[in-house]
């Protein structure tokens, strides 16, 4: 059955971003159910200004009013720009739009910037749309578009695409690790190799920067990008093959590759060195490639190139010169052949993307009447309003730079790669590979996702667990589990194992061994994937005090009011905390560090400031606490067992959330205590917690059943909720009022009526008066 991509699109956004109560809303901005309008106020001087000098980063101050189906909102005093390269000196421009311009920390509906992009290269106002609308099926991370027209001091100056801006909300929202360096490259970002220096790849011969830092500016730091370089241009062809999927993810650079033959997108890396982003997640130590901007598609040619015929396998350089990264990666037979697998897999699910004849049509008709108002779009080419119809679907269409309507250069591009791909005698090739969690706590078992390709089949996949302590080698089998009904290649592929409980304190090591059909054996990665387990918590020091809205209490020695945790020591002797954790995320335990010769005192309190910055000195953390209330923990050294833990309630300014004498029962504290024993002092001015808010199942994933557990600190009304991956309830207790306490409930994988559910992805969501919060739940059958 085919399903309507759009409707997916706002369902999976809805699903993860409202029903289970997260704060992210930026899925309202970009829904596309109908077009958003947008009213844009200013100073008329202001605004010829930025006509008449279109190459100035000028921000001009305006009133901004945005209408679509879930919102209607106006807000002052937001900041206005012309945006973009060559579009600049266009007769319609592209805008950018900063709500945090003039009101620092801003945000609307939790997005900082808005990019407004008049595409008037493309008739149809839709290619770069139906692009961003392809990567995200196939789950690609990438920008989600959505139309708006456009109106300044009421007049109609078009219709635009909105596209999301990539930047630090961007990686908070789609990498676990968002503490990396982001680089935006452009024109001129081969990836060459130039020298040792890192400094050396900041600017190019016009002294712009060609890989431009976008986050931790501060810090200017080009090690991490200048040793990736060196790497894919210096290492020899054995290392580079079996280190490149530790360098890279390797499924979305041979995606980003793939999908930009099949678009027919030439101004990107491979064939103009152009917009694309590069993001280097640090607690991996891997790199991420982002694609951008996509206007030139299907069929745009400012040269004689024919893109819906190309080599997909040399592409066509508009500007010559080496691409190591994806001229060395083709070399390599295993990644060809996966290479030649994804423009396959593109083949088979085009009929369920934004490719598909009908949602072309479906974005077509939504968007008529827009452009026939948009006399802007007229202006550059001299594209008519017959043009914009002819550029969907006319055979033969060709006008200026465009060659092709879109449906026709599709026809065609997939015509042409079904006679031009072919493999190569290779190995097997595991291309994603998951084992959660590598860092145990006491009772957790091992779970192992693996995802990979061979084109004569595969026979089997083992997982190898080797101790590292007596060097055994324990082996498991993996099972083949596919989901053919999803988009995501890696879902088509997968295979899925596990591991009993590890006693407490091993050390060891995952590969993954696969053989294909014709007896060639692959493993992966070569030197295995750490596993360690927790070892016994002695509660050596406790968490004792925090504040998450300081605005008046105490400064730190820069004066500033920051957020705090304190730490107490009950032990007779010093305590050495170097090396140990604290963090405010359950999923990354490890978020910063103690550095070395970090003491605290017998009997003593010590304080830590959160305030994500941790240039100001030690004792200053690279994260901040949330007054609507989270997780905080300190951790041991093996980044796993967690020596002390709360999760705080909201918390007005000033207030703080304290154990009594330092280790008893938490409190609401209206008085905070830094430095000292946390005493309750009134009762009538205390709320006493002698619970916490907590959400958990075990085993996780299971078969056949679970034991969801949750904990509330407050009397309230709770109703428990599990749905599908697509976010449709499968099944609920009702809503019923609980006291304070523990509860637990067996959920055995059926639904509302009794039925059996398969394996898959569920999310379970809990709901009470001041706790909201959704685990994943994975179902082994």
């Amino acid at each position: 059955m085919k399903i309507k991509i759009t409707n997916i699109f706002i369902l999976l956004i809805y699903v993860v971003n409202s029903v289970f109560g997260q704060t992210d809303e930026s899925w309202k901005v970009y829904d596309d159910t109908e077009v958003a309008v947008i009213n844009i106020t200013m100073d008329s001087n202001d605004l010829q200004f930025m006509y008449d000098n279109p190459n100035f980063d000028s921000v001009h101050v305006a009133n901004f009013n945005f209408k679509n189906a879930f919102i209607d909102e106006t807000i002052d005093s937001i900041g206005i720009s012309i945006r973009g390269n060559t579009s600049r000196e266009s007769a319609k421009k592209s805008f950018k739009i900063e709500f945090n311009e003039f009101i620092k920390g801003r945000k609307f509906y939790s997005i900082e910037e808005m990019n407004l992009n008049g595409e008037h290269n493309d008739p149809s106002i839709s290619r770069s749309k139906i692009c961003w609308d392809f990567f995200n099926s196939i789950g690609l991370i990438s920008s989600r578009a959505s139309f708006a027209a456009l109106y300044i001091n009421g007049n109609y100056y078009g219709l635009y695409i909105s596209v999301e801006h990539i930047d630090e909300n961007f990686i908070k929202k789609n990498y676990a690790d968002n503490s990396g360096n982001l680089w935006k490259c452009l024109y001129g970002a081969d990836l060459n190799y130039i020298n040792d220096n890192a400094d050396s790849y900041k600017f190019g011969s016009s002294e712009n920067r060609v890989y431009d830092l976008l986050t931790n500016s501060k810090d200017d730091n080009y090690t991490k990008l200048a040793e990736f370089i060196d790497f894919i241009n210096n290492s020899d062809n054995e290392t580079f093959k079996n280190q490149l999927p530790q360098k890279i993810n390797i499924l979305e650079l041979l995606q980003y590759f793939a999908a930009n033959v099949l678009l027919g997108s030439w101004d990107d890396y491979w064939s103009l060195t152009n917009n694309y982003y590069l993001y280097h997640e640090s607690d991996n130590n891997i790199f991420h490639i982002i694609p951008y901007d996509y206007d030139n598609t299907f069929g745009i040619s400012w040269s004689n190139t024919d893109w819906a015929s190309v080599n997909p396998y040399t592409f066509e350089k508009v500007v010559n010169g080496y691409r190591p990264l994806i001229e060395r990666t083709l070399q390599i037979e295993e990644f060809k052949n996966l290479f030649t697998h994804i423009l396959e897999h593109f083949s088979k699910i085009k009929n369920n993307t934004s490719l598909e004849a009908n949602y072309i049509l479906e974005l077509k008709n939504k968007i008529n009447s827009f452009a026939e108002n948009d006399t802007y779009r007229t202006n550059d080419y001299g594209f008519t309003f017959d043009d914009f119809n002819n550029s969907f679907f006319q055979k033969n269409f060709s006008k200026l730079h465009v060659k092709y309507s879109i449906q026709d250069f599709i026809d065609k591009r997939y015509s042409n790669l079904a006679n031009q791909l072919n493999y190569v005698n290779s190995n097997p090739v595991i291309y994603s590979f998951d084992v959660y969690p590598k860092k145990m706590n006491s009772g957790d078992s091992i779970f192992i996702n693996c995802s990979a390709f061979s084109n004569v089949g595969i026979k089997e996949i083992k997982a190898e667990l080797k101790n590292l302590k007596t060097q055994q080698i324990s082996t498991y089998d993996l099972r083949f589990s596919p989901d053919i009904n999803l988009l995501d290649i890696k879902m088509n592929d997968l295979w899925k194992g596990s591991i009993g409980i590890l006693p407490e304190n091993f050390s060891g090591t995952i590969q993954i061994s696969v053989e294909d059909n014709n007896g060639i054996i692959a493993k992966y990665p070569e030197d295995g994937i750490e596993i360690i387990s927790a070892g016994e918590n002695t509660n050596e020091v406790f968490l004792s005090e925090l504040m998450s809205s300081n605005s008046q209490t105490i400064q730190d020695n820069f004066s500033e009011y920051e957020d705090w945790i304190e730490i107490y020591n009950p032990q007779d002797t010093v305590v050495n905390l170097s090396g140990k954790y604290l963090t405010d995320k359950i999923d990354n335990l490890t978020k910063w560090q103690f550095p070395e010769n970090f003491v605290i005192q017998p009997k003593k309190n010590l304080l830590i400031w959160c305030d994500e910055d941790s240039s100001q000195g030690i004792n200053h953390t690279n994260f901040k606490l949330s007054a609507d209330g989270e997780f905080a923990a300190i951790v041991n050294n093996d980044g796993i067992t967690i020596i002390d833990s709360v999760t705080f309630p909201t918390l007005n300014d000033d207030q703080t959330f304290a154990r009594e004498n330092n280790s008893g029962d938490w409190f609401v504290n209206f008085s905070a205590t830094p430095g000292e024993s946390n005493i309750i002092t009134d009762l009538k001015e205390t709320n006493i917690l002698q619970h916490s808010y907590r959400l958990s199942a075990f085993p996780n994933p299971f078969n056949p059943s679970t034991k969801i557990e949750y904990e509330i600190a407050e009397r309230s009304n709770v109703q428990i909720k599990i749905y599908d991956i697509l976010g449709r309830e499968v099944w609920s207790i009702p809503e019923v009022k609980k006291e304070i306490g523990n509860y637990n409930i067996i959920w055995n994988a059926v639904d509302n009526y009794g039925n059996k559910l398969s394996s898959g992805i569920y999310l379970l969501n809990i709901n009470s008066n001041n706790f909201k919060k959704t685990i994943k739940l994975m179902l082994l059958q």
